[in-house]
């Protein structure tokens, strides 16, 4: 055996020529004396011809294990029978245990070697000094519904797995502070994208407010035009004048319905017991006086009492029903039904119709904020009435989402949850949405 201990002589066996370059590395530049070999069989007949201070081995190895190593050189000469560390990507109990039986001194871990692996060479070798274990003694010990019978006493044993269970303990330490350092700037990101959300809803907000007087002034005097000039004006400026008002109040719908929209972000909901049953027939009643020339027939069943904003719901309920007479009209006789199926602590709501339908490839577009699948201009809203139903239903914890088939009608569905707490007292947006 070498004469010191400062540079030891290191047997390193690992199949893999990358991870072995790697090791060798951090073991030369510990100062030892480094041979790689790449299999037990190779192991084995490198310590028939030459004498090593210690043998650091991957646990799992082609043909042979780690542990069988381990036996192998246990059954070698006392003079020729170097400890060894073993090099494991996660040794838990069963590897510790398992190769303390099969004869091994130490354990590292492949995910951070560089300071523990000469950390534990270092230790086993200062433990070598005292003489090589008494392969007669042997200690029985039962873990984990297993039984190992270790070849070593009661002194030895208890080194090993103290320093086994100090690397675990490190592990875990290292882990929870990359979990604190995650958490920390997941909170931080949070916190951001919070801040980015409400300072969007402000310019939105901002943006949709400033708006209004221009586009007041510009309603006011294409109105003042056409009563003043109508008679002078041929067809072609009458109609000029006609689509000018016709998209000056389709934007101002817009921007009405833009400036309701980005108050959500502002929005803190302010739960109580209700009825959505109430509000669903106080919305279809206001459908019907809309068109009387309508033939819709309303289903809607009683008592469909959820915990929620009774002022948000009920903009839920306005657009999704608003949406269902919207897509109804090509029907001579429509049928629109209002309802809840049971589920766990909160039930289903749902909304349905037998109208034009949609394309179920496109469902994940009917809740973002300005997207149409129907393209005709006559059913164009302005496309923030189901965002802001998504939006209000998030407020409540919820969840929403569509079923539809095109010229079979569609059903939205969404729920509440019933534990949502009180932040501060809200109020509906002051302005409905079109959806």
């Amino acid at each position: 055996m070498s004469a010191t201990r400062d540079g030891a002589a290191v047997l390193l066996v690992e199949d893999s020529a990358t991870q072995a370059m790697y090791f060798a590395a951090i073991l030369r530049r510990a100062g030892h004396d480094v041979d790689i070999a790449a299999s037990c069989e190779a192991a084995l007949t490198s310590l028939g011809q030459r004498a090593y201070d210690i043998v650091v081995s991957d646990l799992l190895l082609p043909l042979r294990s780690g542990f069988e190593l381990c036996a192998a050189i246990a059954a070698l000469p006392e003079d020729g029978r170097p400890p060894v560390v073993l090099l494991t990507g996660d040794p838990d109990w069963r590897h510790v245990l398992g190769g303390l039986e099969a004869g091994a001194s130490g354990f590292v871990s492949k995910q951070q070697p560089s300071e523990d692996l000469v950390e534990c060479v270092r230790a086993v070798l200062a433990r070598e000094t005292c003489g090589p274990p008494d392969q007669a003694q042997r200690l029985k010990v039962g873990f984990m519904g297993s039984d190992f019978d270790l070849p070593a006493g009661r002194d030895r044993v208890l080194r090993t797995v103290v320093s086994s269970f100090e690397y675990l303990v490190r592990r875990e330490q290292s882990q929870n502070r990359e979990l604190r350092v995650l958490n920390e700037q997941l909170v931080t990101q949070v916190g951001r994208l919070a801040q980015l959300n409400e300072e969007l809803g402000t310019i939105n907000y901002g943006f949709a407010h400033d708006m209004r007087g221009p586009l007041r002034t510009i309603h006011g005097l294409s109105e003042m035009l056409a009563e003043d000039f109508s008679e002078q004006a041929d067809d072609g400026a009458r109609d000029l004048l006609g689509r000018l008002m016709g998209a000056t109040h389709r934007l101002t719908t817009l921007v009405s319905d833009l400036e309701a929209f980005s108050k959500l972000y502002h929005t803190a909901i302010q739960p109580a017991e209700i009825d959505l049953a109430p509000l669903a027939e106080a919305i279809a009643d206001e459908l019907r006086r809309g068109s009387p020339l309508r033939h819709v027939e309303f289903k809607i069943h009683a008592a469909l009492r959820a915990k929620a904003d009774r002022g948000l719901v009920s903009t839920v309920l306005q657009h999704l029903l608003r949406n269902a007479w919207t897509f109804t009209a090509s029907r001579p006789v429509a049928h629109i039904e209002v309802g809840a199926e049971p589920s766990g602590d909160s039930p289903v709501f749902y909304v349905r119709d037998d109208g034009d339908g949609f394309d179920p490839r496109f469902a994940d577009k009917l809740f973002r904020p300005f997207a149409h699948l129907h393209h005709d201009a006559p059913r164009r809203g302005s496309g923030l009435g189901l965002a802001a139903v998504r939006q209000i239903v998030t407020l409540h914890g919820g969840r929403v989402w569509a079923e539809g088939s095109p010229d079979k009608g569609a059903t939205f569905y969404f729920t509440v949850d019933p534990h949502a707490g009180a932040v501060a007292a809200s109020s509906a947006p002051s302005h409905g949405l079109d959806g």
